[in-house]
Order: C-alpha cells, then sequence, then structure tokens
C-alpha cells in the first residue's frame, strides 16, 4: 500500500510546522477527569501471546521476513556505534526471533526534522515509532500510518489484554471516533510520572541554624543565607524547571521548554496556557527579583545536568530543583570525593503555611510516544509487525524491556526481578549501564516498571520522590497525554504551537533576567493573542472535550 500524493505535500510541510520536538518523547500529561483514575497496573499485567488460529505459537517467531523500524527512541547505549552491537537490540531480535532493521536519527539532529525527512522520503519504514499521539487522526487520513482497529484485538493479543484491563490506556491509544493508531508508551505507576522536585545541603541548614523551608519567604530566607555564606546561588537546569516554582503562585510553567507544560486544565474544566496567567506574572516577578538581587546562578541561562552536577559537587549550590536521577548522581559524587554535603529532597514551596501546591512536575502515566503500522508495511507483513510490537506488552516483553535478561542483568528475589550487580555496581553507573540492557528507562514501547526506577536510583533520592507528591494537586490539572484533534485541527494548531512556543522561551527568560521589563506583561499578552493563542486554546479545548467523551 504506498502512501498518496497529499501525504507527501503534507509531509513536506510538516517540515515547517511540526518544529516542537518531544521532551525526550516524554510530553507528559496526567488524566484530569476525576471520575477515572490512571491505572496503577503491575509488571506482571501483561500476558503472553497465546496460539492463535493462524498458527503462531509465541516467541520466538519463526520467519525470514524482517522488519524496518524508525524510531527516535530506544537507541543504543552511548558506548555502541550501531544496534547490532548493543546487547538490547540483540537479544530483542533473538527473543522475538524477528530480525529489525532499526533507523534512528543521527546524533545531534533535531528529531522533529528528522521525523519529518523520513516521512517525505520515497518509502516508509514498516515501524514508526515517535511522538505521533496528538496527530493521529491527521497521519491515518493523510494514508501514512495504518488503522490498527481491525487488527488488534486478534494479532495483538498482549496488548489488547493488557488495554481492557487498563481503560485509561486503551482510551489514549485511539482516536475521538474510536479508532485504534498504536501501541503505547505506558507507565506502570503515577511515582514514576513525579521525578523532579526541590533539593537542598540538609548540612548546610544546620550549620545556619535554619527549618527546612515550607513558604517562598523561608526560600528567600535561605537562598539568602547560603549565598552570603557560601558564596551559592539558586542554581538549576532550565530543563529542570518544569514547572519550577510556578505553582506556588497557582501558576503551571515556568520557561516552555518541554510542550507538556505550555497548557493545563483549570478548576473549571477549561484548558489554559501556563505562560499567559496573573500567577505567571507573580512567578517571572519573584524570578525577577532574585535575579536582580544577584541570587540566582547567571549559568542557569545555558547550563544543563552536567553543569549542575559539577556545581553540586564544588559547593556552588545549597537549594536546587533536579531530578531524582542526578541527585542519585550528586549522592554518588559526595560519597566518592568524601564530602560532608548532605543532599536531601524537600517539599515544593508555598507562598502560605496551609496552601496547597497547585502544579509540581508530574506527567501522564500514559505518554505520546507510540509504535504505528505504516502504510508501506506491506499487507503480508502486517501479521509480523503487530506480533513484533505485541512482545513489548507480553509477560516476557515487559520484564525484558526493564529487567534485561536473567541470572545476567537481574535475578528473582522473593518474586521481584532484582538488578545484579552488572548493573548497579557498573563503573559507568547504573543509568548508563541499563542503557546497554533495557529499553524501559526513559521511553520504551510497553511498560515503565516502577522498580525500574527504584532500584537504579539512592534510596535518598528515591525518598525524596515521596516527599515532593506531599501537597500538591498537580493531577487534576494536567493536559492528557491521549487528546488527538482532527485534521484540520492539527494543520493550524502546530503551527500556532511552534511559534507561542519559541517566543515564550524567549520572553520567560527575559522577564526573569530584566533584560524585558514586567511592565511590558500586558503588550506581551497581546503578542501572544495575534500569533492565535486564543485559537488555539479554542481548538484544544474542543479536543479536550472530545477525550473526556470517549
Amino acid at each position: 500500500m504506498k502512501r498518496t500524493t497529499m501525504k507527501r505535500f503534507t509531509a513536506v510541510l510538516l517540515c515547517f510546522a511540526m518544529l516542537v520536538t518531544m521532551a525526550g518523547c516524554g510530553v507528559g500529561k496526567t488524566p484530569t477527569t476525576e471520575t477515572e483514575s490512571t491505572p496503577t497496573p503491575t509488571v506482571e499485567t501483561g500476558t503472553d501471546t497465546p496460539v492463535t488460529e493462524e498458527g503462531f505459537k509465541g516467541y520466538p517467531v519463526d520467519t525470514d521476513q524482517k522488519l524496518t523500524v524508525w524510531s527516535s527512541i530506544m537507541g543504543p547505549q552511548k558506548s555502541f556505534t550501531s544496534y547490532t552491537e548493543s546487547p538490547f537490540h540483540t537479544g530483542l531480535a533473538e527473543n522475538t526471533g524477528i530480525e529489525v532493521e532499526w533507523i534512528f536519527p543521527t546524533t545531534g539532529t533535531d528529531p522533529a526534522q528528522a521525523f519529518n525527512l523520513m516521512l517525505a522520503s520515497d518509502e516508509l519504514p514498516d515501524i514508526i515509532i515517535y511522538n505521533i499521539v496528538n496527530d493521529a487522526d491527521q497521519y491515518m487520513d493523510e494514508g501514512i500510518i495504518r488503522d490498527l482497529t481491525g487488527f488488534i484485538p486478534e494479532k495483538a493479543p498482549s496488548y489488547w489484554n493488557y488495554l481492557q484491563e487498563n481503560p485509561y490506556y486503551d482510551k489514549t491509544v485511539k482516536t475521538d471516533s474510536g479508532r485504534y493508531y498504536g501501541f503505547g508508551c505506558f507507565r506502570e505507576s503515577e511515582w514514576n510520572a513525579a521525578y523532579t522536585g526541590p533539593v537542598i545541603r540538609k548540612d548546610w541548614l544546620e550549620e545556619c541554624g535554619l527549618q527546612e523551608p515550607v513558604t517562598l519567604a523561608d526560600w528567600d530566607n535561605v537562598i539568602r543565607t547560603f549565598s552570603d555564606k557560601y558564596g551559592a546561588k539558586l542554581a538549576f537546569a532550565i530543563s529542570r524547571m518544569n514547572p519550577g516554582l510556578a505553582g506556588a503562585f497557582g501558576a503551571s510553567g515556568s520557561f516552555a521548554k518541554w510542550t507538556d507544560e505550555l497548557f493545563y486544565i483549570d478548576d473549571s474544566q477549561k484548558v489554559q496556557f501556563s505562560m499567559s496567567t496573573d500567577g505567571w506574572k507573580e512567578y517571572m516577578t519573584q524570578m525577577n527579583a532574585w535575579y536582580m538581587d544577584g541570587l540566582i546562578d547567571t549559568d542557569t541561562l545555558t547550563i544543563d545536568d552536567a553543569g549542575m552536577r559539577t556545581k553540586a559537587l564544588n559547593d556552588k549550590v545549597g537549594i536546587s530543583i533536579t531530578s531524582m536521577g542526578q541527585m542519585t548522581n550528586w549522592l554518588a559524587d559526595v560519597e566518592s570525593s568524601g564530602s560532608a554535603a548532605k543532599w536531601e529532597g524537600i517539599a515544593y514551596p508555598v507562598q502560605n503555611v496551609g496552601d496547597v501546591v497547585m502544579k509540581t512536575q508530574m506527567e501522564d502515566t500514559a505518554r505520546a510516544c507510540v509504535g504505528a503500522v505504516t502504510t508501506s508495511c506491506d499487507d503480508e507483513k502486517v501479521d509480523l509487525a503487530l506480533q513484533w510490537l505485541d512482545y513489548f506488552f507480553s509477560e516476557e516483553g515487559i520484564r525484558y524491556t526493564n529487567f534485561g535478561t536473567e541470572g545476567e542483568t537481574y535475578t528473582m528475589v522473593n518474586g521481584v526481578p532484582t538488578y545484579t550487580d552488572v548493573i548497579l555496581k557498573a563503573p559507568e553507573g547504573a543509568n548508563d549501564a541499563l542503557d546497554k540492557y533495557v529499553s524501559a528507562q526513559w521511553q520504551n514501547i510497553g511498560v515503565q516498571a516502577t522498580e525500574l526506577v527504584r532500584q537504579k536510583n539512592n534510596p535518598i533520592a528515591v525518598a525524596s520522590v515521596d516527599v515532593w507528591l506531599q501537597n500538591q494537586e498537580s493531577k487534576k490539572h494536567i493536559f492528557p497525554a491521549g487528546v488527538t484533534r482532527t485534521t484540520e485541527e492539527s494543520n493550524e494548531a502546530t503551527a500556532i504551537i511552534n511559534s507561542i512556543q519559541t517566543y515564550v522561551q524567549e520572553m520567560s527568560l527575559k522577564f526573569m533576567t530584566g533584560e524585558e521589563s514586567l511592565d511590558n506583561y500586558d503588550q506581551y499578552l497581546v503578542t501572544l493573542d495575534g500569533m492565535g493563542l486564543s485559537k488555539l486554546l479554542e481548538i484544544q479545548q474542543t479536543a479536550y472535550e472530545r477525550f473526556l467523551k470517549r
């Protein structure tokens, strides 16, 4: 089945319009309906694929056919030059019996641009793994991906069973009209989806005779004290400020780094733009005040996780916002260097004691990446493509993608897959070691197990997540990942989102540094409206309401 001329034309247009890169494909959002909670499945939820009438007897499959898979995620660990050297990819081929030619964007290439160039090529791969959820209707209508509605129940029984056991996930991988379009990327629990928050040097607090900060006034005091006594500023990587401290001001975003912080659901079930509210202006006013007082590290404008790790090791930061994984790195550096530093997680700040934080970092347990079968996958290969994708939802597949190979990377301890020293004592660290053997650590077709996250991180960092989850109401405010737009809506919304996101990224930093006065905030809102914000919110609201009715 070949693609249409219209599809080629659309692909060219997308090269211009679809410049929004995924947050590691991690455009995570949380379901917002109070009547339907997010599921908390276990790693045993998947089932082994049974024998079918067609004679499929499970894995490995006996076939000479080969699949081509284009993917922006699940690439080989950085020490390997090719997937042919990767233990995960070679093991996957052995387990499934299906040979795959993987195609990944070239290192350093923007995934969105690579995706659009792939769409504009003469022939699509058999399977695409990318952030296509919001525009799935468009991709089916224009002949890019197949409608899988009639295939999944019979040809992908493990996936079908998983969806039936997890109604919210089922809801996120079909369109408003009920068309199934792909194999999802899910987390086992909400705990997995909240992995970033405030951290502090507990030893410095004790030295200075300070209590753990609770309110913004407490934070102001700690920031000033640490700056005066230790020369340590408030520092953070912009990529970790999602939503940063915005929740204390009733706001839902910081610097528009990721698309998942652009929108939120208010208490009236209305879609709002995060960086255009009175609360966000108050937030930027506070950040500007700290910046102008020399309390925010100027490196914050450009620094990444590696730079923040160096600052933490060299006592250049005493209070910050970072991830559980980065905190694990900081604690490893403390141990190896013999430092006296004591890092711990603290709760997100509030304006007044007793307040509830509107928004903390929490993503949807369903993510915006899916594995979709393209129209270039020949009819006689569709079954094989579905069998390969279905493996990720089988009991064996869920375990393999999270823990690797039994006896090598994990053993069973009291019924729980438990990492061996191959992972936990790897010289390169658990994260890099896991990337050699599993795919669910970051994003993965299938299910990310909570045990993966807990076992690979330092217990102090793991305990911090429980602290970050306190006193917040994030879930009801997050725009769901599974919302889909019609083809017409997608064509209009994508270009607006891209231009607005770029503008807000620029203006948020200018507001913080004082390059742009907050006296000009009203003009900023006028500019946003002129860029189509009102129309965009109308599209998102309509699409969100359709999602709720599924």
